[in-house]
Formats: C-alpha cells, sequence, structure tokens
C-alpha cells in the first residue's frame, strides 16, 4: 500500500465536495471498451483513500477494460458514514457514467461495478435499491457487481473460532459509526446500509470472491 500508483489518465468531478473525484484509466486503441467502477476499501476510514487500489486499476486497463476509480467520504471525513458515503458512491457511479456514456470508447452496456473490503459492502450495497431510503438518491443504471475480499480473519474454521471473534470485537465500533448507530439500544440504519435482498430490490447480477492465504 505504501508504493504509488500508476498514472491515471483523467481525473473526473462528480460533484462540489473536494473528495468528490474519480480517476479515470484508459486502454489502448479505439475501443469500445467495458466500463468498471472500482471502489477502493479501508474499513470505511478516511486513513485509506483510493491509492492503494490503483495499481489494480492500471493492470484492469492494460487488459482492455476502462477503470473508473471512485473516492468518496469516509469516516472522519466531514459528512462521512450514514448517508454521505452512500450518497457519494450513488452520485459517482450515476453522474460519470451519464457524463461518459457518449465516449466512443465507453461500451455503456457493459458497465460493472467492482469492490474491495468496505468498498465491496458498497458495490454490493449499489446492486440494490433500498426501500425507504429518500437519503439517498434513485439509481437509474444496472451493474455487474462484484467483491474481492481477501481476509482470512473472517474464516469460519474451527481453529480459527477466537481469532474471528477477536475480529469482531474490533469491528463492530467501525460498523455501529458507518450505520450511525450509536448503541445496541438505539435502532441503526441497518435496513438502509445493507445490501442484503431483504433490504431492497435487486436490480444487477452480483459475484462475491473471497481470497482465503493457506497456511502451512
Amino acid at each position: 500500500m505504501e508504493r504509488p500508483p500508476p498514472p491515471f489518465d483523467k481525473r473526473l468531478q462528480y460533484g462540489q465536495n473536494p473528495l468528490h473525484f474519480a480517476e479515470l484509466r484508459l486502454p489502448d486503441g479505439r475501443g469500445p471498451f467495458p466500463f468498471l467502477f472500482v471502489i477502493h476499501g479501508g474499513f470505511w476510514q478516511s486513513a485509506y483513500d483510493l491509492s492503494h487500489i490503483g495499481h489494480l486499476c492500471a493492470a484492469l486497463t492494460r487488459k482492455g477494460t476502462i477503470t473508473c476509480n471512485v473516492e468518496y467520504r469516509r469516516l472522519g471525513n466531514p459528512g462521512g458514514g450514514w448517508p454521505g458515503t452512500f450518497q457519494d458512491v450513488s452520485l459517482a457511479t450515476g453522474h460519470i457514467l451519464k457524463t461518459i456514456s457518449s465516449d466512443p470508447r465507453v461500451d455503456a452496456a457493459r458497465t460493472a461495478v467492482l469492490g474491495h473490503s468496505a468498498g465491496g459492502h458498497l458495490a454490493l450495497w449499489l446492486s440494490f435499491t433500498p426501500t425507504q431510503c429518500s437519503e439517498v438518491p434513485s439509481r437509474q443504471c444496472s451493474f455487474a457487481c462484484g467483491r474481492v475480499r481477501p481476509s482470512e480473519s473472517l474464516s469460519a474454521a474451527a481453529g480459527k473460532r477466537r481469532r474471528c471473534k477477536a475480529h469482531w470485537r474490533n469491528t463492530r465500533p467501525i460498523s455501529r459509526k458507518i450505520s450511525s448507530r450509536q448503541s445496541y439500544r438505539t435502532p441503526p440504519h441497518w435496513n438502509k446500509t445493507s445490501p442484503s435482498p431483504r433490504n431492497g430490490r435487486q436490480h444487477s447480477p452480483r459475484l462475491s470472491v473471497r481470497k482465503f492465504r493457506q497456511e502451512s
């Protein structure tokens, strides 16, 4: 994560906030190329920005995919959390796709969104239309959603239960913050921030990929 990312081709602004921007990388050639929104992870926290996933974006662009690396407000940024974080990714995908869809290099019919870690949660969230969610504007576009989440600490293997419990204790405070839950006695925005099919209408296919580190 300390290595500087490869250069991008164009910076796109999708709103008024300084964090409302995205980095566009274009493959060589005339196209049209598939278009991929990439949402970075980092535990939803402001300490981690879009830089670290720039390497993945560059690799996918070399394979013939336009990548759009989206920045957004996170916990620790003014307005981050609910609903700001979710407003940002919703606004970014809708505004940017509308802006660049007329570019002949863009195959808008092959648009997808990929997220890593916390960005995976947001990518899956984008694949649903939440019910009773007036805080976030309605999304008019559909995606093929993917989630890459390398995390051995979430393994349900019997030998790793202690590690899972420790991981859950460490993540609960952040999970409460991203859903604006102050305590276990107050109702959170779980239904609005969860990508569960129970909370909305799924309008895109989705794929979840997990990688667990092998131990000798």
